[in-house]
């Protein structure tokens, strides 16, 4: 199985997305990001790993490449500027296996997984 990695990032279509469809519609809308939505995520088989870079939210993506080539094939070709193993913000991409489907949030300014790094229940720190 092909993986590819790659990086999107809300802030300005064009330059931290590409600007065109399917893109624009996963990542314009503030209130409706996609790479957010944990359905959708996992029922695409997408593992993603999402951190709130500044005011934008930047994801790091990892998808089997007949989904790309099904989804965004331009990915692969006009805007392989995204395709990338390390993130340009020094964010992990995740192990692509199945515990791994769906969204993971990461804390940029901690350095660890939001889950690892705060407990649900008191909301505080734990590290």
């Amino acid at each position: 199985m092909e993986l590819i990695r790659f990086e999107l990032n809300n802030w300005f279509g064009g330059r931290d997305y590409p600007d065109e469809e399917p893109f624009i519609t996963w990542m314009c809308d503030d209130l409706n990001q996609y790479f957010m939505k944990e359905n959708w995520t996992k029922e695409n088989g997408l593992v993603v790993t999402v951190a709130l870079v500044d005011m934008s939210f930047n994801y790091c993506i990892v998808a089997k490449k007949d989904w790309v080539e099904r989804f965004c094939p331009k990915l692969l070709t006009t805007y392989s500027e995204f395709v990338r193993d390390k993130s340009q913000f020094d964010i992990p991409f995740r192990e692509y296996c199945p515990e791994n489907l769906g969204v993971r949030w990461y804390d940029f300014d901690l350095g660890g997984w939001e889950d690892e790094l705060w407990d649900k229940e008191t909301g505080e720190r734990k590290k």
